[in-house]
């Protein structure tokens, strides 16, 4: 009997394509070797932790899902393990793999992350993080002025 199961790979940002294609073949291998076949390995990319890892505030997830015969799991698990702690000990932070349920979906939604391209520049920034009337409405450029003039009035009042 097959099942599904998902592991969750926290990588440092430092990791490389190469490297992400290395992890997917070998997975793969090691999969074929347990009778399991890779259902999707999928690369959500650069993400904020809720708190560092090492001395990451960073990381770059990727997501496999995969199935296996129940009666291989075992060795399947086992190999895995070695294979993050010994072959990806520099590039895998951390991992950790469920069974899934068997009627869990089987798409999901997963968060945007920071490597997604922005659009609209810093006005939809300053609009989108509401901050519109961080300066009153006075621009930095403005502010320079308006300072310059009342620091010229001042001195001509001194003068006088």
């Amino acid at each position: 009997m097959l099942k599904r199961y998902e592991s969750l790979l926290l990588a440092t940002t430092k990791i490389t394509d190469d490297e992400i294609s290395m992890i997917e073949r070998q997975f793969d291998q090691i999969l074929s070797t347990h009778k399991s076949a890779m259902i999707a390995f999928d690369k959500w990319g650069k993400y904020r932790l809720a708190f560092p890892v090492g001395k990451s505030d960073y990381g770059y997830y990727i997501l496999v899902r995969y199935e296996a015969p129940t009666s291989l799991v075992t060795g399947l698990m086992k190999e895995l393990d070695s294979f993050f702690k010994i072959r990806c000990n520099e590039i895998v932070m951390r991992y950790t793999t469920v069974a899934l349920a068997k009627n869990a979906p089987s798409t999901y939604i997963k968060p945007e992350s920071l490597d997604a391209v922005r659009t609209g520049g810093i006005d939809a920034f300053i609009k989108e993080n509401k901050m519109d009337n961080l300066l009153g409405g006075v621009t930095g450029d403005q502010a320079a002025v308006e300072n310059t003039k009342v620091s010229i009035e001042e001195e001509d009042e001194e003068i006088n």
